[in-house]
């Protein structure tokens, strides 16, 4: 099982990444919102989380993710993602109870098990909206990713 982070930590990266946009800083106060808390416990939080490098926070300006947090948010949601398409294409569950399961399972799926739903749908792309999914981060060590790439000409080997 994979564990980096905690849980409220990986929620809290989710949602700086859905309210940032294209790499805009993000109001404590929106954070707060959006995960149904006080914004004195967000701002505790994202201070503990600035520790870590995973954002930049300056007081009365708000957040941004740093480069490490942003690649650590988008897996998150790819794993989010993977899940409830999983989910509603292959076992047919409904689209709130696939998002539901999906939000508790993504913090907890291997690497091992994310590659292999992967490889189940084909490598999928695109979310449940239609949207492109993040890159997946798993590639450079995936067995079936080779699948990917055209097969040989023929040819002769030089040596």
């Amino acid at each position: 099982m994979r564990k980096k982070f905690n849980l409220a930590e990986e929620e809290y990266l989710k949602a700086v990444l859905a309210l940032s946009g294209k790499n805009k800083a993000v109001r404590t106060k929106d954070v707060a919102n959006a995960l149904g808390l006080a914004p004195a416990s967000a701002t505790q939080m994202l201070e503990k989380m600035a520790k870590k490098r995973l954002l930049r926070h300056s007081p009365y300006k708000g957040v941004e993710l740093t480069q490490k947090g942003r690649e650590d948010a988008e897996a998150v949601l790819r794993r989010y993602q993977l899940l409830e398409r999983f989910f509603i294409e292959y076992l047919r569950i409904s689209p709130s109870e696939a998002a539901h399961q999906a939000c508790l399972m993504e913090h907890f799926i291997s690497k091992e098990t994310q590659r292999r739903i992967c490889q189940i749908m084909k490598h999928p792309e695109k979310s449940m909206g239609n949207k492109p999914m993040p890159k997946c981060r798993l590639e450079k060590d995936c067995d079936s990713c080779m699948e990917k790439f055209p097969a040989p000409k023929a040819g002769r080997l030089l040596l």
